[in-house]
């Protein structure tokens, strides 16, 4: 892995930002931020294909979870599952920026945000996916939680920009809360440090990934233990787990649908990777019964919790919002299950879930700001107005409901044949189940939106309906259809890069 591709990931999104501070009219923001898309997505997935195709080597004497990682003098460690993080970011960033242009500019056209606000907000953004870079590629784990801290404040800010009653007290309720998380999350980092400093000294070394993944079956049990549920909880409150989640209907819902759709496929994982990496040490110190018992059932209660809010939710953005609480317990659920198919399964629907995620919180975005509604109701019958927008909002609900033949259909079946296969096959009848029922519930409410009855507020030939009927920005619609294409191929077809990459992440997580 050549060092400059990771750090290019960070420098080109605060280079980006630099670049917003001058003192100039908003377009030239804009165009910082179409430049700046494309080769934040070009720099990932360049990451994401060399972690796929270069040779796995591993360290002498090193576990298997050292294969192909490397890190760099900046202290940048790229291994499999940081690149597919990188991947994820960089696809979720990389949409979300050019969708901005035209959805950003219609919120000051309709008199939501002044001008002024335009260039601070593509200031905050781009300072933000830099958080998100940083925390996937630290190779410290003190650096890995600093870097989400600085998450929780940079997407505070983007979550209250509008700076409305409702957004300041959304954004308010976010960060107290994510941050009495990381607080949690902090306690866990010192226990893991004390953990190691009996072997390792008092020093980086002590946080250090991969020398800690190294030393792990020789760290105090007790304090691994502790750290791990800690960790749990408090990043776990950051990815939106069950019973920690109640912040994450009120931010996404008040959000600028762009920040929006990078706060549910990309910052919910970077907590996910948090917990990730804690796991695998914790399952190298102390075998695979504790954390993966704690991470199932986390998963389970999430999935379970989510669904009666799925089905009888009235705003859309809310209704989006559980969904990922849904979503994330479905990926906790399968390491939960652990074995090689399950983790498989729950990076696959890592993958799938950004990508659903993105495409329909941007595709609603569309529809609020051209009804000026998000309650459900009122947004009824938008197949009779505006065919095309309703046709991607089915397609996308089909695709977030799991079913055939869209990628979230094929990581949950593969997580519930992977339960099967390692003997819980009552976790997986209970997933299975759970999901049927969330299928259910998420048509429901989306079926609804695209093909219900014509509220009074969109029938045909109204003007509202001549608004919600016009072509979305052609910038726009590109940035839309990349998540929807990539869905619909995993779907059908998992290319053999990416299952080389998933293969190697899950080989870090479960050895």
């Amino acid at each position: 892995m050549p060092t400059i591709l990771p750090a290019l990931l960070l420098a080109v999104p605060l280079v980006a930002a630099l670049l917003c501070l001058i003192p100039a009219p908003a377009a030239v923001a804009e165009g910082v931020s179409v430049l700046s898309a494309p080769l934040l997505l070009a720099l990932a997935v360049a990451v994401a294909v060399r972690a796929g195709w270069t040779p796995g080597t591993c360290r002498s004497g090193a576990p298997p979870g050292l294969c192909g990682g490397t890190v760099d003098a900046l202290g940048l460690y790229v291994d499999a599952l940081s690149a597919l993080l990188v991947l994820v970011i960089g696809l979720v960033a990389a949409v979300a920026l050019l969708y901005s242009r035209g959805y950003m500019r219609a919120e000051v056209t309709a008199g939501h945000l002044p001008e002024g606000t335009l260039r601070w907000y593509y200031l905050w953004l781009h300072l933000f996916v830099a958080s998100m870079f940083a925390a996937v590629l630290a190779g410290n784990l003190g650096v890995l939680w600093v870097a989400m801290e600085v998450t929780t404040v940079l997407s505070g800010v983007l979550v209250g920009i509008s700076r409305r009653p409702d957004a300041l007290e959304a954004a308010w309720k976010y960060v107290v809360i994510c941050s009495l998380g990381i607080a949690l999350a902090l306690f866990g980092t010192v226990l893991m440090y004390y953990s190691a400093t009996p072997l390792l000294g008092h020093g980086n070394s002590a946080l250090d990934w991969a020398t800690l993944l190294q030393v792990a079956p020789h760290l105090n049990p007790a304090l691994v233990r502790l750290s791990f549920a800690f960790v749990l909880i408090g990043f776990g409150t950051k990815a939106g787990l069950a019973p920690m989640h109640t912040w994450l209907p009120d931010a996404h819902s008040q959000a600028p649908s762009p920040v929006s759709a990078i706060l549910s496929a990309a910052l919910l994982n970077c907590a996910l990777y948090a917990i990730l990496r804690y796991h695998a040490l914790t399952m190298r110190a102390l075998g695979p019964a504790f954390s993966t018992h704690l991470l199932l059932a986390f998963g389970l209660v999430s999935v379970a919790v989510a669904i009666p809010f799925i089905l009888i939710q009235h705003d859309v953005k809310r209704l989006l919002a559980y969904s990922s609480v849904e979503h994330v317990g479905i990926i906790a659920a399968a390491t939960g299950v652990g074995g090689r198919l399950a983790l498989f399964a729950a990076l696959l629907h890592l993958l799938n879930h950004a990508l659903t995620k993105c495409g329909m919180f941007l595709a609603i975005g569309t529809v609020i700001q051209r009804l000026r509604t998000r309650n459900i109701t009122r947004l009824g019958g938008a197949a009779r107005v505006a065919p095309t927008l309703a046709t991607v909002l089915l397609l996308g609900g089909l695709a977030l409901a799991g079913s055939p033949p869209f990628g979230p259909f094929l990581s949950e079946f593969t997580a519930v044949r992977a339960a099967i296969a390692q003997g819980v096959g009552l976790a997986g009848v209970v997933l299975l189940a759970l999901l049927a029922v969330a299928f259910g519930s998420l048509l429901a409410q989306l079926g609804h939106v695209a093909l219900g009855p014509a509220c009074h507020r969109a029938t045909k030939g109204s003007a509202r309906a001549r608004e919600l009927g016009h072509a979305p920005a052609l910038l726009s619609s590109s940035a839309l259809a990349i998540p929807a294409a990539a869905v619909l191929l995993l779907g059908v077809h998992v290319p053999d890069t990416l299952v080389t990459l998933l293969q190697r992440a899950s080989t870090v997580v479960g050895g």
